[in-house]
């Protein structure tokens, strides 16, 4: 029974998600298990009289708002991506959003839990994942093609099992074969799908390793360290993985000022030698010349950059305030727009838009507004902690380094964002524990509070709720604008019509097929933009009729796909109509031109075949029988080219030459997607601004006037105040001012003035009342705060808390004008 409870202490759910990892692996459960164990940690939270949030999450409260906001455009098409609708992407949406929400709540756990558990069980779980990591790293070195079948995948409907998505989340493979060396090489992935989410994990655990078996007090596992190091580094090197070993390095460089920063000499030049060794050591080894393979192989370098740079393209002109919601699958690829994945060539089809990157995914998913609001919330965090000492605040920093260098290469979303999240609230404990210290540190009269690390979660939802009736409304106005400028645009109108374009095998001889991008190019040239606008009797010039023709092509086939928008069915119908004839005119005219002129070429080859023939046929029958053998051979092969050149000019002469064929009827459609993106983009814009005005204008960031704000005063009577204005008064003189003597009186014994950090004339006030009227003493007793009408309702709360973990009781408030 007790070994039971003890399992179940305080922090069960990450050990038991940390540790057990091997065994969700075989269960196939190793990517549910973060999201199985989030429902624990948010009970416990629940169950919390009071849930504490660190500072900035207001920042990533929004940010959570914001995710919802790709509800709205799922079904909405991307510029550069496949079109059409698919239900898939409501599953994808919810998966990460669930990710999201379960790393929020790891971190309000972690940051909630500080009085029950220790940090150390947290530090030690991770330090028991990395190990898991390194033990799935070597198996996937020495094991690579080992793979079998989870439980959970032989208890799913076959159907199910088999999707292509669901069987890599619950199929346990040690490693992915990739051949991009020129030869086949296992990048290690196990417990994890993928090499990449590996990585990641590796990077981010790797600190706490480091911090945990270094240790003085870490036992056998301190000589245990290095071995496991260099254990590690055989799967890491094997991994092939850039974004790792430059997230490693990154790391070491910010631990390394870091020391230097704060005077640790020792420690720096500690691991200064253990880097060299380890750098020395992997460098004679095999290892070595593997590194050196996979610098002077950077096959994904160029598919990277075009394929960030085009998901950027398709967000911030599609879709830049709110982006996709979900990724989109890329039309063609980057060498032709009708390329596509094979059986022989797989590979052929790129990644979809919004991946290869936590950056460009929030780009494309989230738009503009939520890229930054993720980024701040990092930024805050990584700002706020910076100054931190601790070991453990330096092992999670690494973490956030780790976070923002694979930010471009690497996807988030995952074990990557949990273990991020994790860091956040273990660098939110530090911070407290400073908090704590100094504040059961020896009382100073004349010291300037703390800046405060947290707050209860009701301070940001409590001014969202009383004012809940204005944000809809704004949210409903933001809406209703959007579509209204959508409205006053026009609905745009696409019609789309398909047509054939023949290859080389239904080519004239002499005629030169076009790539489907040269194709592409013809459908948008001058001679199709003036047949659109005289068909549709426009005068506008051509730059913007061509902006309004989109050319597609169906995956590895000859179909052109052309659409024109307009704002009319009529207009757009003739439009797409005129295109698809200009296109196949233009084809025509090209075919005949190059048919014909090349007809001309073979018709003097046969003239002048005929003559040869005739002259050869000649010079035979003189010679006799006297005749050379190689002179009838010579004649024997005239006589086949003559006959070849006049069955080429037969064949051209019969045969009509086909431009293309039209494969479908023209194509009316009214998307919504206009109206979805900027309704979407304004109701979402409202909501901001609402909830940001609420919190702002709420009752925590009401000032205290010149009277004192009675929400923000809390119940404290104004005992007195203190004039600065007047010219007999000055800060130095205040026990002049009898008006405060006697209120004072009825407190006593007052043991500090507490000044607002935040107003130089408070603290300057707080000083003087100190030297006057405060006395020390040993057993609780009274404060009094020092305010100016410019203080806040929350700085006054904060600044009561901070005494009430003293010992002190606020009677009062002294209200400095």
């Amino acid at each position: 029974m007790r070994a039971s409870f003890k399992f179940f202490r305080p922090g069960w759910p990450l050990v038991a998600l940390f540790a057990g990892m091997p065994l969700w692996w075989l269960l196939g459960l190793q990517e549910f298990a973060f999201l199985i164990f989030s429902v624990p940690m948010l009970l416990h939270l629940v169950r919390q009289r009071q849930i504490r949030v660190p500072q900035g999450f207001g920042t990533w409260l929004l940010f959570l708002v914001w995710l919802v906001s790709g509800v709205f455009v799922l079904q909405v098409d991307a510029p550069g991506a496949v079109p059409g609708n698919s239900s898939a992407r409501y599953v994808t949406f919810a998966y990460r959003a669930l990710w999201y929400l379960c790393a929020t709540v790891a971190l309000l756990y972690v940051g909630n839990t500080r009085k029950t558990l220790p940090t150390r069980r947290i530090t030690r779980a991770l330090s028991y994942l990395f190990l898991v990591l390194v033990g799935g790293g070597l198996l996937g070195v020495f094991l690579p093609h080992l793979q079998f079948p989870s439980v959970l995948e032989m208890l799913l409907p076959h159907g199910l099992a088999s999707n292509g998505f669901v069987r890599s989340l619950i199929h346990p493979a040690t490693a992915q074969i990739q051949d991009f060396l020129g030869y086949a090489e296992p990048r290690p992935s196990a417990p994890f799908t993928f090499t990449n989410e590996w990585g990641l994990a590796i990077a981010c655990t790797m600190p706490f390793l480091v911090l945990e078996w270094f240790r003085r007090d870490a036992g056998w596992r301190r000589w245990a360290a290095p071995a496991v190091l260099a254990l590690a580094a055989i799967p890491i090197v094997s991994s092939l993985n850039r974004g790792m070993w430059l997230a490693l390095i990154a790391s070491g460089l910010f631990v390394a000022v870091r020391l230097a920063l704060i005077g640790r000499g020792r420690a720096l030049l500690t691991l200064l030698v253990c880097l060299a060794l380890g750098g020395g050591l992997v460098a004679v080894s095999p290892l070595g010349s593997l590194i050196t393979d996979r610098i002077h192989t950077p096959h994904s370098n160029q598919g990277r950059t075009n394929l960030g740079t085009l998901t950027a393209e398709s967000a911030l002109s599609g879709s830049p305030v709110i982006g996709f919601g979900s990724t989109r699958d890329v039309q063609g690829n980057f060498v032709s727009i009708a390329a596509g994945a094979t059986a022989q060539c797989p590979k052929c089809s790129p990644p979809p838009l919004g991946t290869q990157g936590q950056l460009w995914l929030l780009l494309f998913a989230t738009g503009l507004v939520g890229t930054l609001l993720y980024l701040g919330f990092m930024l805050i965090q990584a700002w706020a902690h910076i100054r931190l000492t601790s070991p453990t605040a330096i092992a999670g920093l690494c973490v956030l380094v780790c976070q923002f260098v694979t930010m471009p290469v690497y996807g988030a979303v995952g074990p990557g964002l949990f273990l991020g999240m994790i860091a956040v609230g273990l660098l939110w404990r530090e911070r407290a524990e400073r908090h704590g210290a100094w504040l059961r540190a020896p009382r100073l009269r004349n010291r300037r509070p703390a800046a405060p690390i947290d707050r209860p979660l009701s301070e940001l939802t409590n001014p969202i709720n009383r004012r809940l009736v204005p944000i809809v409304l704004l949210a409903a106005i933001g809406g209703a604008a959007g579509a209204g400028l959508q409205a006053w645009q026009g609905p745009p109108v696409f019609a789309r019509q398909s047509v054939f374009l023949p290859g080389e095998a239904r080519a004239l001889p002499g005629v030169r097929s076009l790539s489907m991008d040269s194709e592409s190019q013809l459908a948008t040239s001058d001679p199709v933009v003036e047949a659109v606008a005289s068909a549709i009797g426009s005068d506008e010039p051509s730059s913007q009729i061509r902006e309004r023709i989109r050319i597609t092509a169906q995956t590895n086939t000859r179909i052109l796909n052309i659409r024109y928008q307009d704002t009319d069915a009529v207009r757009a119908t003739a439009g797409v109509e005129a295109a698809v004839a200009a296109v196949l005119e233009s084809r025509n005219k090209s075919i005949k031109a190059s048919s014909g002129a090349y007809l001309k070429v073979m018709q003097q080859k046969d003239a002048a075949l005929t003559e040869q023939v005739r002259t050869t046929r000649q010079v035979v029958a003189d010679a006799g029988s006297n005749v050379n053998p190689v002179l009838r051979k010579r004649l024997a092969g005239l006589v086949f080219q003559e006959r070849k050149a006049a069955a080429t000019i037969a064949r051209i002469q019969a045969t009509r030459p086909v431009a293309g064929e039209v494969t479908s009827g023209v194509q009316v459609a009214r998307p919504r997607d206009g109206y979805l993106k900027k309704a979407g983009s304004g109701l979402m814009l409202g909501l901001l601004v609402g909830m940001t005005w609420a919190f702002y204008a709420g009752g925590s960031k009401r000032r205290l006037g010149r009277r004192g704000s009675a929400v923000a005063l809390g119940g404290l009577p104004v005992i007195g105040r203190v004039d600065l204005r007047r010219t007999d008064t000055s800060v130095e003189d205040c026990s002049r001012v009898s008006s405060l003597a006697e209120p004072l009186a009825h407190h006593s014994p007052i043991s500090t003035f507490w000044g607002d950090d935040r107003d130089r004339e408070a603290c300057r006030a707080a000083s003087a009342l100190n030297r006057e009227f405060a006395t020390l003493s040993t057993g609780f007793s009274h404060a009094v705060i020092v305010a100016s009408p410019r203080t806040r309702a929350d700085d006054l709360a904060r600044m009561r808390r901070d005494l009430r973990r003293l010992d002190l009781e606020p009677v009062g408030v002294v209200i400095v004008r």
